[in-house]
C-alpha cells in the first residue's frame, strides 16, 4: 500500500527501467534503456519524442500495464514495480489518446462518474447515485462550459470526442490520484476541441494540485503547459528543461534542441 504523500519523497521515481521487445530475434528492440526519472510532488512534466522513443512504453510501465525487464517504479518512496494495474489504479489516473477508452459508452455520464469514484470498492452504482452525488457531479461538470451538467443521464457513447475526453479527465482525477498520466489525450481531436480539452486539463490540474506526466506530439503544448519538459529518444531522457531553461522557448528552438540531442545520441551509438 502507498502511504500518504511525504514532501521528503519524490512523487514518482523511475530507476533504470529496461524493456526489450522481441529479445533474441531479428526484431529485437530496446524500448527503455536504463530509463531514470524523478518527479517532485506537484510537477507537471510534459514528455516529447519521436515515434518509438519509449513514451507510451514508459507510461505503460508506470501504470502496471507492462512489467519491466529490470529497474524499479516508486510512488512516494514505495516500490510498486510488481503491483497490478488494478492495485495501482487507486493511486494513478490515466487518460488515453482514444476518447473511447476512458469511458464506458453504455453507461450514462453520471454512472461513469459514479463508477470512477467507486473504483476498487464493492458498493454498486445505485448507492453511489443519490441526489447529493448527482448534484455534486453536475457541479463538477458545470465549469467546463459544455452543458454536460444538464445531460447527466445521456449515455457517454453519444457524446462528442471532446466531451468524452473532458469526462475521462474528470473521471481520472475524481479521487485526486497521486499521479495523473495523460497519454497524448488530445492527439485524436481537431485543433479547436484539443484546445478545449487542454483548458479543462489546466483547470483540473490546478484545482487539485496534481502531479502530472503528459505525453504530446504538439510542440506548442509542450512549451505552454507544465513546469518541466523532457524529451525521450531511444528509451532515455535526452533533454530535461525546467524553470528558466523552459522560459522563452519557441517551437523552433525546441525542435533544434531535441534534434541536437538526438544527433548526439546517434553519434555515440
Amino acid at each position: 500500500m502507498v502511504s500518504s504523500p511525504d514532501a521528503t519523497r519524490p512523487a514518482l521515481r523511475l530507476d533504470k527501467l529496461r524493456i526489450t521487445f522481441h529479445a533474441g530475434t531479428p526484431d529485437e528492440r530496446v524500448a527503455l534503456d536504463d530509463l531514470s526519472l524523478t518527479l517532485a510532488e506537484g510537477d507537471f512534466t510534459v514528455v516529447i519524442g519521436s515515434n518509438g522513443a519509449g513514451k507510451s512504453t514508459m507510461l505503460n510501465v508506470i501504470s502496471g500495464a507492462l512489467q519491466p525487464d529490470g529497474g524499479r517504479v516508486e510512488l512516494h518512496g514505495h516500490d510498486v514495480t510488481h503491483l497490478s494495474v488494478h492495485r495501482r489504479a487507486a493511486y494513478i489516473g490515466r487518460v488515453f489518446q482514444d476518447p473511447m477508452l476512458g469511458t464506458a459508452p453504455s453507461l450514462s455520464i453520471e454512472e461513469n462518474l459514479a463508477l470512477a469514484e467507486r473504483r476498487g470498492q464493492r458498493r454498486g452504482l445505485r448507492l453511489a447515485l443519490g441526489a447529493a452525488n448527482r448534484k455534486r457531479y453536475a457541479d463538477l461538470l458545470a465549469p467546463f462550459g459544455l452543458g454536460l451538467e444538464s445531460r447527466m443521464r445521456v449515455l457517454a457513447g453519444k457524446l462528442s470526442g471532446g466531451q468524452r475526453q473532458v469526462l475521462a479527465l474528470l473521471m481520472a482525477s475524481l479521487r485526486k490520484p497521486r499521479l495523473l498520466l495523460l497519454d497524448e489525450h488530445t492527439a485524436a481531436l481537431d485543433p479547436g476541441t484539443a484546445e478545449l480539452v487542454m483548458r479543462a486539463t489546466r483547470r483540473i490540474v490546478d484545482d487539485d494540485r496534481l502531479t502530472v506526466l503528459m505525453i504530446t506530439h504538439n510542440m506548442q503544448q509542450a512549451i505552454d503547459f507544465g513546469n518541466r519538459l523532457i524529451a525521450l529518444n531511444a528509451g532515455r531522457v535526452r533533454v530535461d528543461l525546467h524553470g528558466e531553461d523552459k522560459t522563452g522557448l519557441t517551437v523552433d528552438s525546441l525542435v533544434r534542441r531535441f534534434a541536437g540531442a538526438s544527433d548526439e545520441h546517434l553519434l555515440r551509438a
